[in-house]
């Protein structure tokens, strides 16, 4: 469920033009927008990519959900490239955008980049935790992964689970 608050941080990105329509509960832009590697798109809500190109997104950066954990929807096929990292924070086991960060997307996606997840919680056990999610298929991999002791990365047809033993 998306919040009735957008809070999306965007540091370091260029070419970047953001409004908010009355009623919604997301941001969207207008034109293209270029993530650069110093860039990090960061918080909790939707941001809508109404441009008629899916691909006028370019992300070489970080993209981090919530402000500590929460969820994030971004709405975009181009979501992941060789530079970009998807950066995740797993507090608890109470489920996607309380427990842990979650990053969801309506399109088709190739994953790649880097993942890195930082347990930043003592409460961590067993268990399973959906860090990404799509209405359509994914393909690809991360070129590198960096998970906290015990993690495992499983990639299912519309999405991305974390595996703690």
């Amino acid at each position: 469920m998306c919040p009735r608050t957008v809070s999306i941080l965007i540091k370091h990105a260029s070419a970047i033009n953001l409004l908010r329509r009355a009623g919604s509960t997301g941001l969207s832009y207008v034109h293209e927008v270029n993530n650069n590697s110093t860039g990090v798109i960061q918080g909790l809500g939707t941001l809508d990519m109404i441009n008629s190109d899916p691909y006028s997104f370019h992300n070489g950066g970080t993209i981090a959900p919530g402000l500590t954990t929460g969820l994030l929807i971004i709405n975009n096929k181009q979501l992941f490239s060789p530079n970009s990292v998807l950066s995740i924070e797993v507090l608890d086991n109470s489920g996607p955008g309380s427990g842990h960060d979650e990053l969801v997307c309506n399109y088709d996606v190739h994953l790649n980049g880097i993942l890195m997840v930082k347990e930043i919680g003592g409460a961590v056990t067993q268990g399973r935790f959906k860090i990404f999610t799509t209405a359509g298929t994914i393909d690809g991999n991360f070129i590198k992964t960096n998970l906290p002791s015990g993690y495992s990365v499983q990639i299912n047809s519309n999405s991305v689970e974390l595996l703690k033993q």
